[in-house]
């Protein structure tokens, strides 16, 4: 019983979070600062702003494989309207994603 509650709750957050890069919205911030994760088998960007915290990392789904070129771009102090997909999930360390900046 308690196996097929867990499944459950992870199917169904599982598909929201797949859901989610489907969604698009634009978000006005600067840039305060950014960082590099690494484990041992992954790497993602994060991007902090005045605003929120936003990921930056390739999406398959969305056809975005940039990641590096847009984290080198972006400079700290500076303001960009960032095209972001996602939603953010603290309870899974989630952020919503960067798709584009202009």
């Amino acid at each position: 019983m308690k196996k097929a509650l867990v499944s459950t709750i992870a199917i169904v957050v599982l598909t929201l979070s797949g859901c989610s890069y489907l969604t698009e919205d634009t978000l006005t911030a600067t840039v305060t600062d950014k960082e590099r994760i690494t484990t041992r088998s992954t790497s993602r960007y994060l991007i902090y702003t005045d605003k929120e915290t936003l990921q930056n990392s390739d999406i398959w789904i969305r056809g975005k494989f940039r990641s590096s070129d847009i984290y080198g771009k972006l400079e700290e102090g500076k303001t960009y309207d960032f095209v972001v997909c996602g939603q953010r999930i603290p309870l899974f360390n989630a952020y919503r994603n960067i798709i584009e900046v202009k």
